[in-house]
């Protein structure tokens, strides 16, 4: 469990920097306390992107955690990588140097 600065908050949303819902995503992320965790394995980010359901919670069936959880895109609880390039990137902001 750990807060999240602006700092860090913007160099991982860095893809979204000039869209409108930035400024959104950044307040959300570091409003409070948030649980970090990396999970590895064979198939490991479609597993969990399967479990936190699509990004938009309105189109997310129940029993995901963003159709049971979200509030809205913006707000959708829960995030994961989309990618192994971007996992890699997030573990390093998160557990590693934090440099990027």
């Amino acid at each position: 469990m750990m807060n999240i600065d602006r700092d860090l908050a913007g160099r991982h949303y860095r893809d979204h920097r000039g869209k409108d819902f930035f400024g959104i995503l950044l307040d959300y992320i570091t409003s409070g306390p948030v649980v970090v965790m990396q999970v590895s394995g064979p198939g490991a980010i479609k597993k969990a992107r399967d479990i936190m359901g699509p990004t938009d919670p309105r189109k997310a069936p129940s029993g995901t955690i963003r159709g049971d959880f979200g509030e809205d895109i913006t707000v959708n609880v829960v995030h994961g990588s989309d990618s192994q390039e971007s996992a890699v990137r997030e573990i390093g902001l998160f557990f590693g140097s934090r440099d990027e």
